[in-house]
């Protein structure tokens, strides 16, 4: 771990620090359990804690970009402790920045839905001061929803404070059986002549839930024949926030003085949380 005296006002790289502080009085006995307050906290990250029966308190804190780190230390009637440090990359330190999808191959709305096969755009950032070279980026996820069909990109050479997007640098699958409004949790594996580094991200996923929510039957024919012909329009409604541009419906009956002449009807594209009336209908 890293001492309070250490951490605070020092440079400090990005990445992930494991701290320890001990908590002691002016004579370097352990104080006790729970007597003094630690929090620790920058733009990306909070943590905070009291001293255990060791007069220990610990963190673990992943800067991973350029700003400052406030560590403040409280106990009942004693004055507050406040120190800062500042974050500040002297060499190459690569991350991720930000990513978009290309769903050209699914229904093209730049979102990732259910059933679809995409491509993932990604920026990767290098919030150092050196250059980084030979930059390779690996996708990974333990999810059970993707298959990763195209796992690795080259970025080349990212300068300090540069950015570099990849277009279509990733290509992935998802089941259609994932649930509307699922968080997939991916990690990029970065390394660089410079040196090795680990990110992660979050990709939603979006799906449609259709349901029936009425129909209209109609007469064919005014003429009095034996049998009479009917045909029925469906509405359908779409309850959540993936679109389905595909929608076909089928029309069953288990009553044997029906005879359905058609039964399918071609429904075509529902937005998400919409309803739509068919324009074609069945007969029977």
């Amino acid at each position: 771990g890293r001492l309070v005296r250490l951490l605070v006002d020092k440079r400090q790289l990005p990445g992930v620090y494991s701290i320890k502080w001990d908590g002691c009085d002016t004579n370097g006995t352990d104080v006790p359990n729970g007597v003094y307050f630690y929090k620790i906290e920058g733009d990306e990250f909070h943590a905070y804690g009291y001293t255990n029966s060791q007069g220990q308190v610990k963190f673990k804190i992943c800067p991973e970009s350029k700003g400052d780190i406030s560590v403040v230390i409280t106990k009942h009637n004693y004055a507050t402790y406040q120190g800062n440090c500042e974050v500040e990359p002297d060499i190459p330190y690569v991350s991720y920045m930000n990513h978009s999808v290309n769903d050209s191959l699914g229904n093209d709305n730049d979102i990732c839905d259910a059933g679809e096969e995409v491509f993932l755009n990604m920026t990767l950032q290098n919030q150092g001061r050196g250059s980084a070279d030979f930059v390779t980026a690996t996708l990974r996820t333990t999810s059970s929803y993707i298959t990763i069909l195209d796992s690795v990109e080259g970025f080349g050479r990212i300068d300090g404070g540069e950015s570099v997007t990849k277009n279509n640098a990733y290509r992935i699958s998802v089941t259609a059986n994932t649930p509307d409004q699922t968080e997939i949790n991916f990690t990029l594996a970065i390394s660089a002549l410079q040196g090795n580094y680990n990110d992660i991200f979050e990709l939603e996923v979006y799906a449609p839930l259709l349901s029936h929510s009425g129909h209209s039957i109609s007469k064919l024919s005014d003429k009095k024949e034996r049998a009479s012909t009917y045909k029925m329009k469906l509405k359908v409604r779409n309850n959540d926030s993936g679109e389905d541009n595909g929608v076909w419906a089928l029309l069953d009956s288990d009553d044997s003085n029906v005879t359905i002449t058609k039964d399918s009807i071609w429904i075509g594209m529902i937005n998400a949380r919409s309803e739509i009336t068919s324009s074609d209908t069945f007969l029977f």
